[in-house]
């Protein structure tokens, strides 16, 4: 018998409206779900239906499916705000990736998935689906005032109970981990969805427990009989006609002979209204306490964001990373629900446009600090300088490794915004974590004695890229081919590799450094030639040829002619590592192995390394 959890979240469309269209005060207000992205159209109109109202306005008496002209002559300063259906089921779906964490299915309690009804459904359907929505709003169950049309979660935990060590501790935590999200949440654990959905909205909860009711297995209908009939999903005018039959409860059902119910239910009144035989027997078989309703599957974005806007500016990196803190947490509790990892965040930062406009300049600094590939923002003595044309400023994290860990990615941020110089003061930002992969685990040590932690190096890489760019960091790899300037590259970390074939070589062995750019030595090849390199002066003492390079890669337009020689050479400068480092100069101290060679058009030797 399966088992499913319905998470309910009573007071949703209000609390989406207070964080994102409201700011401070505008109380008491109402709540219009609709679809139209343009703001052009979001006009109040007296006929629209209210879909949640505040405490505040429920008090004063607007309701959920009252009309918005009826609605203001009861409240005089009712504020009515559009939420988009976007939103709402940008919030359901967050719930139900944390919820993934626990069962291996989820389900939304609204049509189209993810993405507004205006887009997933034929204008047929979408007119079906806003009627609904409309009376459904006048179904509210007790404090649901606020939650709109769309409010559940169903989460598939059929088998996965005992991994956790119960029902009832599932619950618990489960509500830990849904509750920095901020949302006033109800739980109900039952045989089937729907079941569980009328146990969350209406059956009576134990203040002092965090979860909510367990409806045990095969005893549905004791655990629905004493709910009102009101907990049924029946239409206005049918419940209506079952308070004048005095039937209040679902208990008083079973007192009804179901011949008799079946008819009287789908009698036609209108075509709007009319309940087909089917629903019927969907809805008899619900209060006999067979719940068959299929759930579909729930399936996460692939890319995970998570937003915040302020009714007060940020000011300043410290405010910024304490957000950010917040925002990260979410973030990575998603895609560790999801078992994923990711390769690739982006930071979007929205300034205040009334603040920026006049200060913006053709070349704006905003960094001070080295040029960074990865968000190429400019030292202020370089000429690359940044150009703000737009309120707006987007930071990419790129990670060598995958991270799926909170402080590690915050560890990344902090490196890369310690350094950032705000031009405005900040309205909201986003984070987006993108590129997307399975988590890797790694396997523990039995003895633990002196393991190394297994998450210490992705963690100093991911540093490192944020703080000198991801171009800049990776692990060598010796490449088969004969330029000796080329027989290394820099391969990124999380690169797959290929096993290469051996590195041709024809040397005893190779130099131990080479220089970026050969160095010209100033005087042919002779006995006791005088060469200079840098500041250094040298004396050629030995000098052998060790190999020969003729028209190699003679199929590209500049092919190589060369003889390499290991030339010995004196000198009475002490050097040290630092002169080798700043000016090409040797390690040693008197004599030292160079790396030279010289070419068919230029025959003064060229420095282009050294032995150790």
């Amino acid at each position: 018998m399966r088992r499913i959890v319905a998470i309910v979240l009573p007071e949703l469309a209000c609390e989406l409206a207070l964080r994102e269209e409201l700011a401070d005060g505008q109380r008491p207000f109402a709540v219009i779900v609709d679809d139209e992205p343009d703001d052009a159209l979001r006009e109040v109109v007296p006929r629209a239906i209210l879909h949640a109202v505040d405490p505040i306005a429920w008090r004063y008496g607007a309701r959920p499916g009252q009309r918005a002209a009826e609605a203001a002559s009861l409240v005089g300063d009712l504020h009515v705000v559009h939420l988009g259906s976007d939103r709402i089921f940008e919030a359901l779906g967050r719930v139900a990736e944390l919820a993934l964490a626990f069962g291996p299915t989820a389900s939304l309690d609204a049509p189209g998935g993810t993405e507004p009804l205006a887009t997933t459904l034929s204008p047929a359907e979408l007119r079906d689906e806003n009627r609904r929505r409309d009376e459904a709003a006048t179904m509210r169950y007790p404090t649901g005032a606020g939650a709109g049309p769309y409010d559940t979660v169903w989460l598939d935990v059929s088998g996965c109970t005992r991994l956790v060590g119960g029902e009832d501790l599932m619950l618990d935590e489960l509500h830990e981990q849904l509750s920095p999200l901020g949302h006033r949440l109800r739980f109900a654990i039952a045989d089937g969805p729907r079941i569980a959905q009328a146990m969350a909205r209406w059956a009576n909860r134990d203040p002092s427990h965090t979860g909510g009711p367990i409806v045990p297995r095969g005893r549905s209908v004791e655990s629905l009989a004493p709910l009102p009939i009101a907990a049924l999903p029946l239409r206005r005018e049918q419940l209506a006609w079952l308070g004048k039959l005095g039937i209040l409860q679902i208990e008083d059902l079973h007192r009804i002979d179901r011949a008799q119910l079946a008819p009287r239910l789908t009698r036609k009144r209108s075509s709007r209204s009319k309940t087909s035989k089917a629903d019927v027997k969907d809805l008899l078989e619900l209060v006999a306490g067979r719940d068959d309703t299929p759930l579909e599957p729930y399936v996460p974005h692939r890319r995970i964001v998570e937003r915040a806007a302020f009714d007060n500016e940020l000011s300043g990196t410290e405010p910024l990373l304490f957000v950010l803190r917040g925002l990260n947490a979410r973030a990575v509790g998603r895609l560790r629900a999801r078992g994923e990892a990711c390769s690739r965040a982006l930071l979007t930062l929205y300034f205040d446009a009334g603040y920026l406009s006049p200060r913006l300049q053709p070349e704006q600094e905003l960094i001070d600090g080295e040029l960074d590939a990865d968000d190429q923002l400019a030292h202020p003595k370089r000429s690359a300088q940044l150009t703000l044309s737009s309120p707006e400023l987007e930071l990419p994290l790129t990670l060598p490794v995958p991270l799926a860990d909170e402080a590690e990615l915050m560890q990344a941020w902090t490196s890369k915004l310690e350094r950032l110089e705000l031009p405005a003061p900040i309205r909201s930002l986003a984070l987006t974590l993108d590129d997307l992969t399975p988590q890797r685990h790694h396997q523990l040590d039995l003895h633990r004695q002196r393991q190394r932690d297994p998450h210490a190096l992705p963690t100093l890489l991911a540093e490192l890229s944020a703080w000198l760019g991801p171009n800049r960091i990776g692990t060598l790899e010796v490449v088969p081919v004969h330029r000796p300037e080329q027989r290394s590259r820099l391969v990124p970390p999380d690169a797959e590799r290929k096993p290469l074939p051996p590195a041709p070589s024809l040397l005893e062995s190779e130099p131990t450094r080479l220089l970026p750019t050969p160095l010209s030595l100033g005087a042919p090849l002779s006995p006791d030639a005088q060469w200079f390199a840098g500041r250094h002066v040298f004396t050629l003492a030995r000098l052998r040829l060790v190999q020969r390079l003729d028209a190699v890669e003679w199929w590209r337009p500049d092919p190589i002619h060369r003889d390499y020689s290991r030339a010995t050479m004196r000198t009475t400068h002490e050097t040290t590592s630092s002169d080798h480092n700043a000016h090409g100069g040797p390690a040693s101290a008197h004599y030292a192995d160079g790396f030279v060679f010289v070419t068919p058009d230029h025959p003064v030797p060229r420095l282009h390394g050294w032995f150790d």
